[in-house]
């Protein structure tokens, strides 16, 4: 291709034309380098600009990670509050979360010792109704009636204290370490179970924390636990196996519940009595935990021990992020 410049004149009666004309691909050459110069030039740029944005924001949200690794770690149980020795525009924040940590751990805590306090309170009022009633002048059926009764709260009251030795101390909110925790609770279990002499059988436990809070696990297997050691002629059996799923299995050498019983116990949306005869204390708690874990819970007789077997499965995907 060629650039052309042409111009005409008339002289004397005669036309002429002068044309100069030029080969313009080395021009073109010229403008294709300079625009792909400028392309490449202006992404490298560019990239050097997002570069420094991309820097200039990790280094202004570095706080914000720190805030969010410790939260992790109080998530883990790790540690129970935040560092405070953020920059000053975090810090309103970690105080603020402290403080719902802070609140939150009081209230848990009054309400847990509340109800043990209760529990304390009511026994020995209780132990005085019940005298009455057998040193005074009632009707043989009347005094059944409130026997029972009276009965009935010594049985709640019970399992009120009983469920704050087997939770023991500990901050609210902690995950659950079966290798920490189990031979802890069998201590508890055999202190409390001293003259049974029980043995207690259990494979290797898992070394990593399971992400299932603290209280609710032990109030769970400390149930199931002690409601096996009740029935329980000397051997108490526990499994915990991980997979896709958390599953729990507590067996006892007891006499075992009966088939029509057991499809009662295991039946949908029936609450478990503690007056129900057989396996029943405390079944009305684990019963809840695993409700509220999205879980099941299933009633056999035990293959290897001949008495009570219960499977308690917990889906992973429910307790963890």
């Amino acid at each position: 291709m060629l650039l052309q410049l042409s111009i005409g004149y008339r002289k004397q009666g005669s036309s002429l034309v002068i044309s100069v004309a030029e080969n313009i691909a080395p021009l073109d050459r010229q403008i294709l380098n300079y625009q792909l110069g400028f392309a490449i030039g202006a992404f490298v740029l560019l990239g050097l600009l997002l570069l420094m944005q991309r820097r200039l924001v990790q280094k202004s949200f570095m706080p914000l990670e720190k805030v969010r690794q410790q939260v992790r770690r109080v998530v883990n149980g790790e540690q129970q509050r935040l560092d405070d020795s953020v920059p000053s525009e975090v810090f309103p924040l970690v105080t603020e979360i402290n403080r719902l940590l802070a609140l939150l751990e009081t209230r848990l805590t009054r309400s847990r010792h509340a109800l043990g306090n209760l529990a304390h309170a009511l026994n020995t009022p209780l132990n005085l109704i019940t005298q009455e009633l057998d040193d005074g002048d009632l009707r043989e059926d009347l005094r059944g009636r409130l026997g029972n009764r009276v009965q009935r709260i010594h049985q709640l009251v019970e399992r009120e204290l009983k469920r704050a030795r087997l939770a023991g101390s500990g901050s609210p909110g902690q995950y659950f370490d079966p290798a920490a925790e189990i031979p802890n609770l069998i201590q508890v279990l055999n202190g409390m179970y001293r003259s049974r002499h029980l043995e207690f059988q259990f494979p290797e436990l898992p070394a990593t924390a399971l992400a299932l809070d603290r209280e609710d696990m032990l109030e769970l297997l400390g149930n199931l636990l002690d409601n096996a050691c009740k029935w329980s002629r000397g051997r108490v059996a526990l499994d915990i196996a991980i997979n896709d799923d958390i599953h729990l299995q507590v067996e006892d050498d007891g006499p075992g519940v009966a088939e029509q019983d057991l499809q009662h116990l295991a039946g949908r949306g029936v609450r478990i009595d503690e007056q129900s005869p057989g396996h029943g204390l405390g079944l009305a708690i684990v019963q809840d935990i695993v409700k509220l874990y999205n879980g099941s819970l299933d009633f056999s007789r035990s293959e290897k021990l001949g008495g009570l077997c219960v499977r308690v499965r917990l889906p992973i995907s429910s307790v963890t992020d």
